[in-house]
């Protein structure tokens, strides 16, 4: 697509005669000369606003303590709010990046995020199989939760087991629990609400920074 600069005459943009579309101030428009004499031209559409497509990331760095064995009814909450977001994009894929929680026996914590009325559990008690105590390694470090075809579930980390203090080996893609392509094909606006909880007593800890992308 080429852009053109224009007045009245046709000799301006080079044009002998008939029709050509181009952008002019962010419009696109159907240009119309008659034998170098007038040129007339109509929008066919405007082009100003946003791009469509690319990509956004959200960070958030608050720190949410996560209340000692609360449960799923209490549970440590963090909220981001998305706006301005032009109509007509879809969600294509999200990953959820973990980049601090620092919480002692990682096998205690349960986490889902929602928006609206669609919620999905990301990562729930690693390790455990309903009976037991689930992974006794420390905190999750960058650790990216991506829908990835082949790849290892977060609820498999290994090792399963640590000595007491020593972390868990988190860093790395994960799929999920449950996949965030729940999410795909739906408005990005809104409010998406993270929740963790603890289910055992015995450790405490927080959520840091969590990247949104």
């Amino acid at each position: 697509m080429k852009t053109y600069l224009f007045n009245t005459t046709g000799a301006s943009i080079g044009i002998a005669g008939g029709a050509e579309v181009v952008v002019k101030d962010n419009k696109l428009l159907l240009l119309l000369n008659y034998q170098n004499q007038a040129t007339c031209a109509y929008k066919i559409k405007d082009l100003s606003g946003p791009p469509m497509g690319g990509s956004v990331t959200i960070r958030k760095a608050k720190t949410t303590v996560i209340p000692e064995n609360g449960g799923n009814a209490n549970p440590g909450i963090d909220t981001i709010n998305i706006s301005g977001i032009p109509a007509g994009n879809v969600i294509n894929k999200i990953t959820v990046k973990m980049d601090s929680v620092l919480h002692s026996w990682i096998g205690d914590l349960r986490f889902w995020v929602s928006r609206g009325t669609v919620v999905d559990t990301i990562i729930s008690r690693i390790g455990w199989t309903g009976s037991g105590f689930g992974n006794s390694c420390d905190n999750l470090i960058g650790t990216r939760l991506i829908d990835t075809a082949g790849a290892l579930s977060v609820q498999n980390m290994t090792p399963t087991t640590c000595n007491t203090g020593l972390p868990a080996n988190s860093a790395g893609n994960f799929n999920p629990k449950s996949p965030l392509g729940i999410f795909n094909n739906t408005d990005p606006n809104g409010a998406y609400i993270l929740r963790v909880c603890d289910n055992a007593a015995g450790d405490t800890g927080s959520k840091g920074m969590v990247d949104y992308y």
